[in-house]
């Protein structure tokens, strides 16, 4: 597609983290990934453990883990979804995606997941599914699903069910390698209906991953650290996400505070992002 398509999906990366089921222990995996934001990728199991968990206090004998981001080539651009109404009960719902190799894709509204012990996707069943076909692209906007709504209860629209996998909408990405399934809802507004995001599951070489944010990141990867304010920013955040910190600061931090500078949320552990390796 050209060196500025290139130069731009180098520019978004993500911190990819598989933890075990071994809740002393986490292990960092071999293979990053990019997106826009940046992103970490964990454990699908661990992940929905960890949903109702409060974090835990800070302990000064966590271990700091190091990360090597690689570039990922399929992904959604989070913040271009969007629900646009066409006619009196058409609706059309719409994205901005990039795909540097083949990919296919699928729309599944009012969609129920069935997964197995694993959290690996079986099947999907829906009211309404469409599958497409595209090969490399950059930056295209998907508009070619609609639905209408006068078949649909508009409860149905807002109505998920994550323990019993019920979703208004998956958006299903699948490549040779991996795929990606972004989880989404809507909601009804007095005047409009928006379409929202909730979680991105990705599946590789037999496992399931939670996609989650990181703020920060690549695109700030040249600002300076918070509290030194000379090295560059490398570390990562956790549970918060927010990378504001350099390693050495990092370290320093853990030993006299148990707060993140940011948002003041308590820390539960770092992650060094080590680039140009």
């Amino acid at each position: 597609m050209g060196n500025n398509q290139n130069n731009n999906n180098a520019a978004n990366h993500q911190s990819v983290q598989h933890l075990t089921n071994d809740p002393n222990y986490q292990q960092v995996l071999r293979d990053l990934y990019q997106n826009n934001p940046q992103q970490i990728v964990q454990d699908f199991p661990q992940y929905l453990q960890n949903q109702d968990q409060h974090p835990a206090r800070f302990k000064h004998n966590v271990e700091v883990k190091k990360v090597v981001p690689k570039q990922n080539n399929t992904y959604i651009k989070k913040d271009s979804f969007k629900l646009t109404q066409i006619d009196a009960s058409t609706y059309q719902i719409e994205f901005v995606f990039e795909c540097l190799e083949p990919v296919t894709l699928k729309i599944h509204l009012l969609a129920v997941e069935t997964i197995n012990n694993e959290f690996i996707t079986q099947k999907i069943t829906s009211y309404q599914s469409k599958t497409y076909y595209f090969e490399p692209v950059s930056g295209y906007k998907f508009d070619q699903f609609q639905f209408d709504i006068r078949q649909i209860k508009l409860e149905d629209l807002e109505y998920t069910n994550q323990e019993k996998r019920q979703y208004p909408l998956i958006i299903e990405m699948e490549t040779q390698e991996k795929a990606l399934f972004q989880y989404c809802f809507f909601k009804l507004n007095q005047n409009e209906i928006q379409l929202q995001t909730l979680d991105i599951k990705m599946q590789k070489n037999g496992k399931a991953f939670s996609v989650r944010d990181v703020y920060g990141g690549q695109k700030d990867q040249d600002k300076d650290c918070v509290i030194c304010l000379s090295n560059k920013v490398n570390t990562l955040i956790l549970p918060c996400k927010h990378m504001s910190l350099c390693q050495a600061c990092c370290q320093g931090l853990k030993e006299r505070s148990s707060k993140c500078p940011i948002c003041r949320n308590r820390i539960s552990s770092f992650r060094i992002i080590m680039r140009g390796q």
